[in-house]
């Protein structure tokens, strides 16, 4: 994903993830209700990958525990199960949720050549699509907010004033920002160092880089440094200087 290019593939994430609809498989409401889990619906990530970003407070650390499947939501669409599928964070595209030989799989009804997945429902609650264990960490549309919030959500005293990242995404006291999400996406970074989007309204995210220890929030600019038509940043000054309370 480029820093330069953001826009456009932040269209495509939101497409991908809470508006593709398409007419794929096969069956009825009420054999699916009858043989696919009824709670199997939310937002799942590699549970690996969450485990590595709450120890390290690092997207970009954990972004190397990743080798296939990032995330997957599933949700409903009439008479079928979808699942919304996110590879290393770079990469998605929607399957369809079918039972077949006695067990769950997640295949792609319009080509045959698209690698399916098994999927095996836990005592835990959680799930393995193949050898890749997977937690959810909330419904389809809202999930993916527990992930910023995880790591940075809180009050903050920034200078004598305070600044709330909230469950919700959204971010109160800092500017005139109104939302903040984290780039999850480090295969093609051009930076090399964890990263916050922070949104205006009506605005194209801004870029930074950020690093949290202990209770500090250090939110830093991103200085262009490759020119025209290039892509390469290096972290610049501390822009936002937080205090968790």
């Amino acid at each position: 994903m480029k820093i330069k290019t953001l826009s456009v593939s932040l269209v495509f994430c939101l497409f991908v993830f809470t508006n593709c609809r398409e007419k794929t498989a096969e069956g009825t409401a009420s054999n699916l209700q009858a043989t696919i889990p009824t709670d199997l619906g939310g937002y799942w990530v590699s549970d690996a990958w969450w485990q590595e970003l709450q120890s390290t407070k690092s997207p970009m650390k954990a972004a190397a525990k990743l080798n296939d499947v990032a995330a997957a939501i599933f949700h409903q669409d009439s008479s079928k199960w979808l699942a919304d599928m996110s590879y290393s964070w770079h990469e998605g595209q929607q399957l369809t949720l079918r039972t077949k030989d006695g067990g769950l799989q997640i295949y792609d009804p319009q080509n045959a050549a698209v690698r399916p997945y098994s999927l095996v429902p836990q005592p835990d609650g959680s799930i393995h699509l193949d050898s890749t264990a997977m937690v959810r960490l909330g419904d389809a549309f809202t999930g993916f907010n527990a992930i910023a919030s995880t790591l940075i959500g809180g009050q903050y005293d920034w200078g004598g004033k305070t600044v709330v990242f909230n469950p919700d995404g959204t971010v109160i006291g800092l500017e005139d920002y109104y939302r903040y999400e984290l780039l999850l996406d480090y295969v093609a970074d051009e930076v090399g160092a964890d990263q916050l989007m922070l949104s205006k309204e009506g605005q194209s995210p801004a870029f930074y880089a950020f690093k949290i220890e202990g209770n500090k929030l250090q939110v830093f600019s991103l200085e262009d440094i490759g020119g025209k038509d290039a892509f390469q940043y290096k972290v610049g000054k501390v822009k936002y200087d937080l205090t968790k309370k």
